[in-house]
Formats: structure tokens, C-alpha cells, sequence
């Protein structure tokens, strides 16, 4: 009877031991985090876009123009109007006072440097065929 009482004992002692370490102590240092993505973003050039960059960069980028969906016509964004005589040579007006994130200024500029950047072979942009006709900026 004494042996079983020890065995008995022992296994009981030995199912309690893992409970007497106590908690872990708190840290005082901030939890960390290490997010790992599932791929490599896109380029952040627009017209490049995988879907994950063309949510982040949507927010990000605007155009002299977008499409109205209820009818079909085009709204003013970066262009506040555009008109041409011909057909062929278009006259665009841009909005006044736009920066960019780092504070310098919006200008005919940046519009030229994109357009011929979209039309660049070696950049892959998705719209290029959308910017063939164009001959000059």
C-alpha cells in the first residue's frame, strides 16, 4: 500500500511541477512586429501596377482626367479644361496651387516627364498603346 501511495505521489508531484514556474514577466520594451509580404510590390509607377499597388497607389496619383461613369464623359481632375481646334493638338489648362507629397509644385512639366515616361519601352507601362498617337508634349 505504501508503494502505491508513493507512486501515486510521484506522478502527482511530477503532473504539478510544470505549474510551479510561475508567469512570465511582463516586459517593459513594446511588442514588435515583423509583417511579411506575400510578394514583391510593383513598381510604384502607374500603368505598372499588380493589384496590390494599384490600391496604395490609386490613393496616391491622380489624372488630368477621369471617365464619369453615369455618362460617359470626362470630368476635370489635375486639368481644370481642355480643348483643341483640330482634333489632333489639344490644349490642356492645369489646376493651380497642386504640390506633390514633398511640397514642389505641379506643373507642364511633370505632365510632359509622365506622358513620355508612359511611352518608354523600357519602363513596361500597361497603357502605352493608349499613348501612341501622341508625337509631341
Amino acid at each position: 500500500m505504501k508503494k502505491i501511495i508513493l507512486i501515486f505521489s510521484m506522478m502527482l508531484l511530477l503532473c504539478l511541477f510544470p505549474l510551479l514556474g510561475g508567469g512570465a514577466k511582463e516586459s517593459a520594451e513594446p511588442v514588435k512586429t515583423i509583417r511579411i509580404a506575400e510578394q514583391v510590390p510593383g513598381l510604384i509607377t502607374p500603368g505598372v501596377w499588380d493589384g496590390q499597388a494599384f490600391s496604395l497607389n490609386s490613393s496616391i496619383y491622380e489624372y488630368l482626367v477621369e471617365l464619369n461613369f453615369n455618362d460617359g464623359t470626362l470630368d476635370p481632375v489635375l486639368a481644370t479644361k481642355w480643348e483643341t481646334d483640330d482634333g489632333s493638338n489639344w490644349t490642356f489648362t492645369l489646376r493651380q496651387g497642386v504640390t506633390f507629397h514633398d511640397g514642389s509644385k505641379f506643373d507642364a512639366h511633370d505632365v510632359k516627364y509622365t506622358i513620355e515616361r508612359t511611352q518608354d519601352p523600357a519602363i513596361g507601362h500597361l497603357k502605352k498603346a493608349d499613348f501612341e498617337d501622341v508625337i509631341g508634349v
